[in-house]
């Protein structure tokens, strides 16, 4: 039991489809709006509450391959607090003569009655809000926002070879913690990698903001 544990251990902190804090491919994006700018936002934040209380979660009306969880959330930053102020449901839109036409209704109020805006107190860890030119698989700019329980602790802003540079530099401090021993003895004994390997491995780096919660490093 413990063995198959350790297996699944492993395989959540690698996969690329996450519940928040990590992309899930070509999907839209939220909306996260800072300083009085909007930016898209792929960490998907509201799926990790759904899955705390399903429940809440609004019901499916349309699956499609570009947005597959059926919303979009519009969160804002007020006062160094992140806050979700509305959920767009993707509907058919019954207005037009188009069989498969879609708009988007508000359901906010079906999931956060009588509030206008909710405090993202269950989010801890790193938001990345990416701006600028595209390119293949990145964009030129990020802020990169550390968030406690919905407070933002800290806000930096990064060019993508800045943030790369940061990342390693962050993964080099995680390596000296223990929640890295730990990770590293269940991929061994999961049979995942040798120890070698795992200092190397470029996925651990990359996602080194789904595996620590805060800055561990300056710019």
């Amino acid at each position: 039991m413990r063995y198959i544990l350790l297996i699944s251990f492993a395989f959540l902190s690698f996969a690329s489809i996450k519940a928040d804090n990590t992309f899930y491919g070509n999907q839209s994006g939220d909306v996260v709006i800072f300083n009085g700018t909007e930016y898209k936002n792929y960490n998907y934040i509201l799926e990790s509450y759904f899955n705390k209380y399903p429940n809440k979660k609004p019901k499916l009306q349309i699956q499609s391959s570009g947005l597959t969880r059926g919303y979009i959330g519009v969160f804002e930053v007020i006062d160094d607090v992140l806050y979700v102020t509305d959920i767009k449901l993707q509907v058919y839109d019954t207005t037009t003569t188009q069989k498969y036409d879609s708009t988007f209704i508000s359901v906010y109020q079906e999931v956060f009655p009588n509030t206008t805006r909710k405090k993202v107190d269950w989010k801890t860890g790193f938001l990345e809000l990416p701006y600028g030119e595209y390119f293949y698989s990145h964009y030129a700019n990020y802020w990169v926002l550390e968030i406690k329980k919905g407070a933002i602790i800290q806000a930096r802003d990064y060019t993508t070879r800045e943030l790369n540079r940061m990342k390693k530099k962050q993964f080099e401090a995680y390596k000296e913690t223990a929640a890295y021993r730990k990770l590293v003895d269940c991929y061994i004994q999961s049979n995942w990698f040798m120890r070698k390997e795992i200092d190397t491995h470029f996925t651990m780096r990359n996602n080194i903001f789904f595996h620590t919660k805060k800055f561990l490093v300056t710019d």
